[in-house]
This record gives C-alpha cells, structure tokens and sequence, in this order.
C-alpha cells in the first residue's frame, strides 16, 4: 500500500479553478505514481505520465496541468512535478526497510502467541531460544515446534526427511510416551 498526502483544502486551491475534472484527476494519478513507485524527486517518463490514469486523451490534460504550472514537461518528454513533496511520504516513512521489519515482528509474535520462541528476540521474552540452545545436539531445544510434514529435517543427521518418515518418526514417539505410561 501507498500514501499519498492531500491537503484538505486541496481541491478548493484556485490553481485548480481553470483546470477540469478530468485534468485533475491526472495529476492526482500522477501524484499517485510518484508515490506507489518512490520517485520522491517527481520525476516521471513521458510513457508512464500518459498512462497513469484512464483518461482517453492524456496528452492534452498534460498540456492543461502544464498551462496551469502543475507539470513541468522536458524537451524529451519526461514531467516534473514540482510540488511533489507536499504529496509523497515524509522520509520518516520512506524506509523501504520498514515493511520487512514489519513483517518479520508480525511473523515472530504470532509463533510466540502458539508458543514457539526460536525467533523471539531474547531482550524481549525470557523464554527466547538463545544461541547456545540453538545447537542441533541440545536437548532444550524446541525442535518439533519448527517441523512440518514434507519440509521437515531430521537436525541430529542433517538430512532430509520425506513426509512418511516424519510420520512415522511421530508414529514412534506417540508408542513410546503411551509405553511408558
């Protein structure tokens, strides 16, 4: 997802007055692009300025938004808008790093809520797996927590497990605790 900043009086600003609907709607998609594909300097192709929006006749809401000083077209082609940084993100959001951040917390809280901690962040949560319990030969380690059927690693032989002998390896340990009990 992008955003894209719009002033509240931003429609009723009188550079607007002479410009149609239709224009506006163009820059509006323009501003769009910049935003969705992180061109902060406001810079577009001539290609992706024409067909930013659905506009039959792109090319002449392109002269009207020039006409008004919204645009700025180049000998090649290219537009420039110069009031793009009233509409991009301020550069506390643009951090392409933010989202994958994101995700990776997102991804550990919801492990940490069905009680798998190998990717807890041990200054976070006291039950964190750490390094040293990381170790394939370790007991403590929570190793079935991490296993799926099909993608599954046997970690005391490193080598790969195909689905039915994970199942049977389950199989096995159910006999044994129902054994002992």
């Amino acid at each position: 997802m992008t955003w894209t900043r719009l002033d509240d009086g931003w429609t009723d600003r009188p550079v607007f007055d002479d410009v149609p609907y239709d224009c506006r709607w163009h820059y509006l998609c323009l501003v769009q692009f910049c935003s969705r594909t992180s061109r902060y300097d406001g810079k577009i192709r001539a290609a992706d300025a024409r067909r930013c929006s659905d506009l039959p006749d792109p090319v002449t809401a392109m002269s009207v938004l020039a006409a008004a000083g919204l645009i700025e077209v180049g000998t090649d082609g290219a537009v420039t808008l110069p009031k793009i940084e009233e509409h991009v993100p301020p550069p506390s959001l643009r951090d392409e790093g933010r989202k994958e951040r994101q995700r990776a917390e997102k991804r550990r809280s919801r492990l940490h809520i069905r009680g798998d901690h190998t990717e807890c962040l041990p200054e976070r949560c006291p039950k964190a797996v750490s390094e040293e319990s990381a170790e394939p030969s370790s007991p403590s380690r929570p190793v079935l927590s991490r296993l799926r059927p099909g993608v599954s690693t046997d970690v005391s032989t490193d080598s790969p497990m195909t689905e039915s002998e994970w199942w049977a390896d389950q199989w096995d340990r159910e006999d044994t605790v129902s054994s002992d009990n």
